[in-house]
């Protein structure tokens, strides 16, 4: 089976790049092993050409009969020596039933191979490639798929795409972007994953991923792996909600999955939106994470994750944001005087809008917020390059560290010498005494008489002006 193989060898090289000759003998014996093992099988190819469609479980839409679990299927698979293939082949799934061993959409170059799937059920026992040499799209409007492995964008071709509208997907393993541009569209329905749930899943110049999830749900199985880049080349792109609606992502119980936004500030990882992400592991940020209210005042809440982390090698767009209303809640954690703790970093700051607080007094715990300018609760007053909010801690005062945006300063036309740190005290806003380091866009300073309420980095405010020492 040429698809067994290939998918075999592609997960070899990626665990084990850079070894011995005798690890890649060992991986074309195993391939030869499973072509040995499906002997048995068909490769059975659809033959009715669009615009006209059929119904998967019409044998007439084959050559020879449908699938079995012991078979591969072929949409879109054109070959000059056999013109019974259908070129452009979309099939309707609307009963209960049909099923596969490899599935592959868009299978041949000049093909183009469809899914429309209203009711009843799919089952690919072993691969689902969605544009594997050409263009491949599966719509899933109700009914419940199964699927081992789903790859979509194996090609540099468009489109390369799952658009989910209802219904439930069941997927062991999920890799979106391979040798080409990936895309899942989810406006409904639920996404139950096992083992593996990679956006940007190979590391490949050309490889891309992108999940928009804007209703339904995600849901991760204990001990999966949620991975926004798998190596230091593809770009990931996870956007949550839009201006009309939003979907969760969540675990089941005791799950602890963790998410990993990328290896390496270089890469080009982007989480965006609003809505909440309910995961209880580590949230690694090597990228960026922007709450974006869409015009609405919203939130990004990824509170639930156990902690956040970031890298040293950090570059300047790389951080934590949040735009048009968005509100981004990370994770609390407890405080006490006489110790240093930061939010959105683990021994920073290098991420942007990141923060680094001691504490001389107070104790509690600490829940900070970072706001976008144009939210609501923002105090009114202010040309502000970011705001946060610090709560939960009684009593606090001590010195504060601030990564700021420096990009956000030339957006509001601010030099970073002039930049200055707010606080706001019930009724205006105040300037705390703080220096500006350049070279490492840090503003610092204290100790403060209090670390909690409104922050910002920014211009001086309209009106009247009090300095605090």
């Amino acid at each position: 089976m040429k698809l067994d193989r290939e998918k075999t060898m592609r997960h070899h090289y990626r665990q084990t790049s850079g070894r011995t000759s005798q690890h890649i003998a060992l991986v074309f014996a195993l391939a030869l092993f499973l072509d040995a093992a499906h002997a048995d099988a068909a490769n059975l190819y659809w033959t009715t050409e669009a615009p006209s469609s059929g119904n998967w479980t019409n044998n007439a839409n084959w050559i020879g009969v449908q699938p079995t679990a012991a078979d591969t299927a072929y949409l879109g698979a054109p070959n000059v020596s056999q013109p019974a293939r259908a070129t452009n082949a979309i099939a309707e799934i609307t009963e209960l039933g049909a099923i596969c061993n490899n599935l592959s959409l868009g299978s041949a170059s000049g093909g183009e191979g469809t899914i429309n799937m209203q009711s009843g059920s799919l089952q690919a026992v072993n691969y689902m490639f969605i544009a594997s040499l050409a263009p491949g799209t599966f719509n899933q409007y109700g009914g419940t798929v199964t699927v081992h492995n789903l790859d979509i964008g194996r090609a540099l071709v468009s489109p390369a795409a799952y658009n989910m509208v209802s219904g439930q997907l069941l997927i062991d393993e999920l890799e979106l972007g391979i040798f080409g541009h990936g895309f899942v569209s989810q406006s409904g329905g639920s996404v139950h994953v096992k083992d593996v749930f990679e956006i940007g899943a190979y590391s490949d110049v050309s490889s891309a991923g992108t999940y928009n999830l804007t209703g339904g749900s995600v849901v991760l199985s204990n001990g999966c792996s949620f991975v926004m880049g798998v190596d230091l080349k593809p770009v990931s792109v996870l956007n949550i909600g839009d201006t009309n609606g939003t979907g969760t992502i969540v675990e089941e119980s005791g799950a602890g999955i963790a998410l990993e936004l990328g290896y390496s500030s270089t890469q080009e990882r982007l989480l965006r939106g609003w809505g909440t992400i309910a995961l209880t592991g580590n949230l690694q940020n090597s990228g960026r994470v922007e709450a974006d209210g869409y015009g609405t005042d919203r939130d990004l809440d990824l509170s639930t994750f156990s902690g956040t982390t970031g890298l040293s090698d950090n570059t300047t767009d790389h951080g934590w944001f949040a735009q048009n209303h968005g509100r981004l809640l990370l994770p609390s954690f407890p405080v006490s005087s006489g110790n240093t703790y930061y939010w959105g970093e683990e021994a920073g700051p290098f991420l942007v809008n990141s923060l680094k607080m001691l504490f001389t007094a107070g104790s509690g715990i600490l829940t900070g917020v970072l706001y976008a300018a144009d939210h609501a609760l923002v105090p009114p007053g202010i040309v502000s390059a970011g705001v946060w909010s610090l709560d939960g801690v009684s009593g606090s005062a001590g010195h504060l560290w601030v990564r700021y945006d420096d990009a956000a300063l030339a957006a509001i036309g601010l030099d970073e010498e002039d930049l200055k740190l707010w606080q706001y005290n019930g009724t205006q806003w105040v300037e705390l005494a703080a220096t500006v380091d350049p070279g490492t866009k840090r503003i610092a300073g204290g100790p403060y008489s209090s670390l909690a309420g409104f922050i910002a980095v920014g211009r001086e405010p309209r009106g009247t002006m009090i300095t605090i020492q």
